[in-house]
Order: C-alpha cells, then sequence, then structure tokens
C-alpha cells in the first residue's frame, strides 16, 4: 500500500512498483492519494475506508 502524497519515499508509485518487482508471492499494490501515514492525521476516514479493508482482505486471503 502506497501513498501518492509520501515525501518520505518517494517517487510514488514507482518505488512500490520496484518494490513489487522483487517481491516473491503473491502480489497487489494499492495506491492511495495519501501521506506517509494514510493521512492518518487528517482522520480515521482514509484508514476506515481503504487502509483495513485492504487488510483485512489480505489476511482473508493469507489465512
Amino acid at each position: 500500500m502506497m501513498g501518492l502524497k509520501d515525501a518520505l519515499i518517494t517517487p510514488q508509485p514507482a518505488i512500490g512498483e520496484a518494490w513489487m518487482a522483487y517481491h516473491d508471492g503473491e502480489e497487489k499494490l494499492i495506491v492511495l492519494d495519501t501521506d506517509h501515514v494514510w493521512s492518518a492525521f487528517e482522520g480515521p476516514q482514509m484508514i476506515d475506508e481503504h487502509v483495513v479493508p485492504a487488510i483485512l482482505e489480505w489476511f482473508d486471503a493469507q489465512l
């Protein structure tokens, strides 16, 4: 999961795509219009609507 406004790990999504190229196993790059911490300091909406469901979907597929 990568944030397009991430000023710490940049440029995105290029860095996320490069990481995926060297990652073994099932892959899915999720790109959000957020900063490094998924805009958590702006409120819980992004995390509640996008981050948590994506993580739960991954757990469901892996376990």
